[in-house]
């Protein structure tokens, strides 16, 4: 049996003074079976980042990412160790039926900083510590649209915030506005961070949360995928009781253990949380300036393009199936209100940096109590479901039926996604 044994070196670039670095990548293809076996290693003063691919053919072309899918091993993924041997293989049999046994093939291994990732993160509710990460769209196995990121998946996609001012709040002539809670004023981010690319599911829920299951659409036959309906603050980051004294903004992420984002962060070893306010409704604006991502007025048409409403659904729907934003986030607005960590106050005008909303509002009659929830819903209207509206979401338990069931949640993390 003839192997064919290709040598590329990666990263020539970066590799005198990066902090961490890919050297002595080879390559060898089994003529039989076509797997694809690659080696390499790490250097520098990081001990561990994230590693990457890119498969190109005997002209340098890139293969398309869409058709390497079966890899295994220590790729896509952190990887850690120095100096030492690191492999992973590609069923190329499998994935692409071109016949690269002459030796035609090259493997360009990037490692990317833990504080620098790729732009997408997608973790396997499945299995303890299964975080995957992808350079593109078109890398992610199957498309971001696959019903596995509605199920057993959670996608994540990097948003680039990092130095950039931007301007929050609503202008004066935009219908449903409320003054107060709306006021423009600048906002400053010093890092990117990762946002979820749909809103929480049943099924991705229940992966943790087996019961305190309160949607009333729970018999639905795509209950899988309609988005978490009936959920409170408390539910995802633990309930404001004497044996959890700790809220955000004063501790900061920390959550209850025995709290979704507690189980969460637990199984995947992800720092999982609900985004502030203000990152919330950067990522729904998408940098555009008008209300919908195509630029279209005010209305309940052209709200109906991206959002389930009351105006075309009478429950909550599937994830990810009205168009998504200028930045590929689905139901930022409708379907279901998201929460966000920040307590409800009226907004100020004057320019903040990293904003984390008031320091006040422990008990639920105390002022400020209530959280800010964002987006509309299915039961609200074009007056409701804007990228600037800001609800006073539920903290404790679950409402009543008759405006219970539109309250959900979109997961965030910080760029430096992992707990340890």
């Amino acid at each position: 049996m003839k192997n064919v044994l290709l040598m590329f070196l990666a990263g020539l670039a970066t590799l005198s003074q990066a902090a961490i670095s890919v050297q002595s990548v080879t390559v060898s293809q089994d003529a039989a079976t076509r797997r694809v076996t690659v080696t390499y290693q790490l250097a520098g003063d990081e001990t561990s980042g994230i590693v990457t691919v890119r498969f190109l053919d005997a002209s340098d072309n890139p293969i398309p990412e869409a058709s390497v899918m079966t890899l295994y091993g220590e790729v896509n993924q952190r990887v850690t160790g120095l100096l030492t041997d690191h492999t992973f293989t590609w069923n190329a049999d499998a994935d692409l039926p071109a016949d690269f046994s002459s030796g035609a093939l090259k493997a360009e291994v990037t490692v990317h900083s833990l504080l620098d990732p790729p732009e997408y993160m997608a973790v396997d509710l499945r299995f303890a510590n299964e975080v995957k990460f992808y350079a593109s769209s078109n890398a992610v196995p199957g498309g971001v649209r696959d019903v596995r990121y509605k199920m057993d998946h959670i996608l994540m996609k990097r948003v680039c915030a990092k130095g950039v001012t931007w301007r929050m709040g609503t202008p004066s002539g935009e219908t449903g506005r409320s003054s107060a809670r709306e006021t423009l004023h600048y906002v400053t981010f010093t890092n990117d961070f990762y946002m979820g690319v749909y809103e929480i599911t049943q099924r991705q829920y229940r992966h943790l949360r087996k019961s305190n299951l309160y949607s009333d659409f729970l018999g639905r036959a795509d209950a899988d995928v309609l988005p978490m309906n009936a959920l409170s603050y408390d539910h995802l980051r633990g309930p404001m009781v004497a044996s959890y004294q700790c809220y955000w903004p004063n501790c900061g992420h920390d959550v209850a253990s025995d709290s979704y984002l507690g189980l969460l962060r637990a199984r995947t070893g992800v720092l999982f949380d609900l985004p502030t306010d203000a990152q919330w409704e950067y990522v729904c604006r998408a940098g555009v300036a008008t209300i919908y991502p195509d630029g279209s007025p005010q209305g309940a048409d052209n709200l109906g393009k991206f959002a389930w409403n009351s105006t075309n659904a009478a429950e909550p729907q599937p994830v990810g199936t009205r168009k998504p934003n200028a930045w590929g986030f689905y139901d930022m607005l409708g379907n279901v209100f998201e929460h966000t960590l920040d307590y409800h106050a009226d907004m100020s005008s004057a320019s903040v940096t990293d904003p984390v909303g008031p320091y006040q509002g422990v008990g639920v009659s105390s002022v400020g109590a209530n959280r800010v929830s964002r987006g509309g819903s299915y039961l609200h209207d074009y007056t409701v479901c804007r990228p600037g509206v800001r609800n006073k979401g539920s903290t404790q338990g679950r409402y009543d039926k008759a405006g219970s069931q539109d309250e959900g949640a979109r997961l965030w993390t910080p760029i430096d996604v992992f707990v340890n």
